[in-house]
């Protein structure tokens, strides 16, 4: 950096000075490790302490129980929680702890404090040297530093609204300074959109605020990729401040609950006016609505339950926090290696930041360390008693009322799971198309492939995948040929999604490719009518129609890429599935 305060734009440096206090290599450790370090935290509290069973916005110490749990949370738990580590953690009286959570708590809002003290202090220490011919570049990796340092805050935030809601004095002046971060971090991103640091232009070494003097060119990469962090600072704010709100979080997880309510008693039905669903049933114009509305109507009910859960369930936070920051620790050292070799000389300045972590990380072990104490405590008291019902986690035969609770026959079914993979395939999508800049460059060009891969090819195969699975569980095909459509519809459903991202084009998925999965959905419900009318005939040829009649579905539905390996596949399990009929005699 420049010694005397100023930036004489007429005379700009060739080569980039070296500014150890905003990319040294210690100061750039010590931001990386404080803000992984709550990711771990994160991620640990989820697994062994986290029970999506209680009230996020419930009292201090209360143990009131949720009207809608997340069922996203809720299986996940299930499934992780079978695990050797944690039934370890289950059997010490480590589940579901009051105090383990109680030190989960402290130690996020050790480092959460950390995080937005240090955003304000690198934001304020850029603006104030923006003048004093701070270079392109470092104003960069400062940009990258407040990034992280906010990004990691709003989850805290989240993970914490329990806490700062019984504490409105804290959540004020949290939310206040993550405001304040917010708009100087906005900024602060907008000036980056003046300059590019990439290609055969790039000019690291010019000052900053020299670039404020000139037009925005809005057909760089830069002005592009500025206006994606801006989006993403300005979303990741509001859906975290709406997240902590009580009204807004209970409403959306009240109408996923009825909305996945609807769906099941389309299904199941609920009364004698709603029988269960049977295409077999009903006359001309009922019949018809049982047949073609009916599907439609289950789907789009489950499928908008499935994201309003998705959404509000708190693997979304770990999840979407952990893909910004290795977006904004791949971006950070990326830069880097712009920078002159003195700034990776390890000098006073770098090891103090790295040993002053010795301090959060010290109020860690020691909260932890007065949890274990405290459990011991509890241990050795007679009159302890344990007042807290058993937790569905651990009883899994625990049956739910309605609406209040968990449907474990609808979260348990082939289609709520399937349709939970490929929801969970299009948000991984997501987090690729922002992590991966190498593919997608800017905002322009690949954002209306983005949303078009996102907002309608995904629900509509996640929705293809709800109809196919309600079809073929009304057929009367042995498990292993169930089981093995099942497999192959889904396989070919998710590659459509992956081939629609790898090619980063909307035009892959034309007319023809959607006139294909109508008829292949079109052959499920003739093959449906046909297993229904030869289910019970004598001849051996008629009664293996239904299988046969799978190679025209599986050779349209696999028509949408040209992988050689997935047609071979499919060949393969067909004659799997033929040899299984045969030896069961059906």
């Amino acid at each position: 950096m420049s010694d005397a305060c100023s930036a004489n734009c007429s005379s700009q440096p060739s080569t980039i000075q070296p500014y150890g206090d905003i990319a040294g290599i210690g100061v750039t450790l010590a931001f990386a490790i404080t803000a992984w370090m709550v990711v771990g935290l994160l991620i640990l509290y989820y697994l062994a302490a986290y029970n999506p069973e209680l009230d996020p916005f419930r009292k201090e110490n209360d143990r009131t129980l949720s009207r809608h749990p997340n069922p996203i949370d809720f299986s996940i738990l299930r499934l992780t929680r079978r695990g050797l580590v944690l039934r370890v953690l289950q059997k010490g009286n480590l589940l579901h702890s009051n105090s383990l959570e109680s030190a989960f708590n402290n130690c996020v809002i050790t480092l959460s404090d950390i995080q937005i003290f240090t955003g304000i202090s690198v934001l304020i220490s850029g603006y104030m040297a923006l003048n004093c011919g701070l270079s392109a570049y470092h104003w960069q990796l400062m940009v990258y530093l407040a990034w992280m340092a906010s990004v990691t805050h709003l989850a805290c935030l989240s993970f914490l609204r329990n806490y700062l809601m019984n504490r409105p004095d804290k959540r004020l002046w949290r939310v206040v300074l993550m405001f304040s971060v917010m708009i100087l971090l906005a900024i602060a991103v907008g000036i980056t959109g003046h300059f590019e640091l990439e290609g055969d232009a790039k000019e690291p070494a010019h000052f900053a605020v020299c670039y404020l003097r000139m037009p925005m060119d809005r057909s760089t990469v830069a002005f592009e990729s500025m206006l994606k962090m801006i989006l993403l600072i300005i979303y990741g704010f509001f859906i975290r401040l709406a997240k902590m709100s009580r009204v807004l979080e209970g409403y959306l997880r009240e109408q996923g609950a009825r909305l996945g309510q609807r769906s099941t008693d389309r299904q199941r039905g609920q009364s004698q006016s709603r029988p269960a669903w049977d295409p077999r049933a009903g006359e001309g114009l009922k019949r018809l609505n049982i047949l073609v509305i009916d599907p439609i109507l289950i789907a789009s009910f489950s499928l908008v339950n499935l994201h309003l859960d998705m959404f509000t369930s708190f693997v979304s936070e770990v999840y979407w926090l952990t893909f910004s920051l290795i977006w904004g620790t791949k971006r950070l050292f990326e830069t880097r290696q712009m920078g002159p070799e003195e700034e990776n000389e390890w000098t006073f300045g770098q090891t103090l930041p790295l040993v002053l972590l010795i301090a959060p990380l010290a109020t860690i072990i020691e909260h932890f360390f007065h949890s274990s104490e405290s459990r011991e405590r509890e241990d050795r008291t007679p009159s302890h008693t344990v007042t807290v019902s058993s937790s569905r986690l651990d009883v899994e035969d625990v049956q739910d009322d309605g609406m209040v609770g968990i449907d474990h026959d609808y979260v348990d079914s082939i289609s709520y799971q399937g349709v939970v993979c490929l929801a969970a395939l299009a948000y991984i999508e997501a987090g690729l198309f922002f992590v991966l800049d190498n593919m997608y460059r800017g905002i322009r060009r690949p954002l209306p492939s983005f949303a078009f891969l996102f907002f309608i090819l995904n629900p509509t195969l996640q929705m293809l995948w709800i109809a196919c699975a309600l079809w073929i569980s009304r057929m009367n095909w042995i498990i292993p040929l169930q089981r093995s459509s099942r497999a192959i519809i889904l396989i070919a459903l998710a590659v459509t999604s992956m081939t629609g991202f790898l090619s980063g084009s909307d035009d892959f998925f034309n007319v023809s490719t959607l006139g294909n999965y109508l008829i292949a959905y079109a052959s499920i419900v003739a093959t449906f009518a046909i297993n229904a009318c030869v289910g019970d005939s004598q001849w051996m040829s008629l009664r293996l129609l239904p299988a046969l009649l799978q190679l025209p579905i599986l050779y349209l539905a696999t028509q949408i890429n040209d992988f050689l390996m997935l047609q071979l596949g499919i060949c393969w399990i067909d004659n799997i599935i033929t040899s299984a009929v045969f030896e069961r005699g059906i």
